[in-house]
């Protein structure tokens, strides 16, 4: 049986200090009866549960200094794990020591990524480029590692919330890298254009007083634009509408866009948000995008030229798009109400296709089963109504064929035929006067004759009756690609949707 031990805390001096200075600790374990020197190891606990480490035993003692107390006020305890001779023990706990913490030190820089995705300084750049700001944290001893939060900071307010420090004291904001293919981007791209200072501030924690790092000036200028132009016909005159392209991570470009046709301004429309950054193929950023639109009622028929100017922001430059020439003239747009018809074989299903009518367009489409292209075995398309004059609706039926089984068309059922014919014809034989009877049985049994020949194929010159035509073929499961055409004059548009064929 293991034979008890007692663990004692004999020296902690000095009891008040500031962190990262040395503190003297001597721990003896004993027998707790007779004689006998316990080994091993000891390990000290503060009250808080936090460990200062394990130390071994000479001649049943552990003397040590450490600088590595945490800040706060608690006390140890000196814990014992025994051998093969002794039973574990734990001490007492020792005397109160209160641990001030020792000034800190914080630096900041700021990178962001290359072409080849290395970390590279950054000092000026456009407005949304990927910006990575790193804080390092030490005390004045280099003893121990601040914990806690910090939070970084511009001139005009924080830019994060609270980071937490690492294992190493090093707190930073979010990593492009770590950020999902196809996703939104992680990181800092929204720092605001102008000369910016940027600021860490740690928070400190019982062991480090707080302490910001010197400020880090960065220059964000405004960021390139392009901006396509796009004109299409509406109800009466032009539907005008621009896209603005970024290479940016930040917010979208905000402001106004002065659409121009034949070299003349018709209006202006204010740019919002159309689409966020992603991560795309190989961690290229893809930029946000912001987009507007304009109708120009006034605009008669004839060719033109368009051109969108966007005036820029805060964060953007201003650009201009190429020229485009379209043409107005009567029109009409073709929709579909749903791309998917989905049907069992034999069943129909239904689409509402829309004609909006164009600058004044007053044509007329008609439809057909020509109408529809693509079509598989054994399925047919109608409308209703078979025609739309300017704008209106009409409903698409497609219906397919279901399995089916063909009557039996044979010498079988003539046979059976006129076996239940002459039962029938017996029956009334039997309601004649006897003379009158006999006459019926020579007749009845010369047509048995005759039509067993005719039957039996044997001696008719008369040609056969041609045989049924076999059941359609049932619709084949499967996904079709159906396109519908509408024509009126010069003007053809199209749509597509697919038949699903459970």
């Amino acid at each position: 049986s293991f034979r008890a031990s007692t663990s004692t805390i004999t020296n902690l001096s000095p009891t008040s200090i500031t962190h990262g200075q040395p503190v003297d600790i001597t721990v003896s374990v004993a027998a707790a009866s007779g004689s006998g020197t316990p080994t091993g190891d000891i390990s000290l606990i503060t009250s808080n549960n936090r460990s200062l480490g394990f130390f071994t035993l000479n001649a049943g003692t552990v003397s040590t200094t450490t600088s590595s107390l945490p800040g706060g006020t608690y006390t140890i305890m000196a814990h014992y794990a025994g051998d093969g001779t002794f039973s574990p023990s734990t001490s007492d706990p020792s005397a109160q020591i209160t641990v001030d913490p020792e000034p800190s030190t914080a630096t900041l820089t700021a990178q962001t990524l290359d072409e080849n995705l290395n970390l590279i300084p950054f000092t000026t750049g456009t407005y949304g480029t990927y910006v990575f700001l790193q804080s390092t944290v030490q005390g004045l001893s280099h003893q121990g590692v601040p914990t806690g939060s910090l939070t970084f900071y511009d001139d005009s307010g924080y830019i994060t919330d609270y980071r937490y420090l690492n294992n190493q004291g090093i707190a930073s904001t979010p990593n492009y890298l770590n950020s999902q293919i196809g996703s939104t981007p992680l990181g800092l791209f929204n720092i605001p254009t102008g000369q910016r200072v940027m600021d860490a501030s740690y928070q400190g924690d019982p062991g480090f007083y707080p302490s910001n790092a010197p400020p880090l000036a960065l220059t964000i200028t405004q960021a390139p634009t392009t901006i396509t132009a796009t004109a299409a016909g509406d109800s009466q005159g032009a539907y005008l509408s621009a896209l603005i392209n970024t290479n940016s991570g930040g917010n979208s470009p905000s402001g106004s866009v002065t659409f121009y046709i034949n070299g003349n301004s018709v209006g202006d429309a204010g740019a919002s948000h159309w689409s966020d950054a992603i991560v795309g193929a190989n961690y290229a950023l893809i930029g946000v995008q912001s987009s507007t639109d304009y109708f120009n009622a006034p605009l008669a028929n004839g060719s033109y030229t368009v051109k969108a100017v966007y005036n820029g922001d805060q964060n953007y430059l201003a650009s201009t798009s190429p020229e485009v020439k379209f043409t107005l003239q009567p029109d009409f747009r073709f929709e579909a109400d749903t791309d998917t018809i989905t049907v069992v074989p034999g069943r129909s299903g239904n689409l509402t296709l829309t004609l909006t009518a164009l600058d004044r367009y007053n044509g007329t489409v008609a439809f057909d089963s020509s109408s529809c292209e693509g079509l598989p075995d054994g399925v047919a398309c109608s409308f209703s109504p078979t025609s739309i004059k300017g704008s209106g609706a009409s409903t698409l039926t497609v219906t397919t064929t279901g399995p089916s089984a063909a009557m039996p068309r044979d010498g079988r059922f003539l046979w059976w035929a006129t076996i239940d014919g002459f039962g029938l014809a017996g029956v009334v034989i039997m309601g004649i006067p006897l003379r009158r009877r006999r006459l019926w049985l020579v007749a009845l049994v010369v047509c048995i004759l005759l039509m067993t020949w005719a039957g039996c194929g044997g001696g008719s010159s008369a040609p056969a009756k041609p045989p049924a035509p076999p059941p359609a073929n049932p619709t084949p499961a499967g996904n079709y690609t159906i396109t519908v055409k509408a024509a009126s004059g010069s003007i053809q548009h199209s749509i597509t949707f697919t038949l699903d064929v459970t």
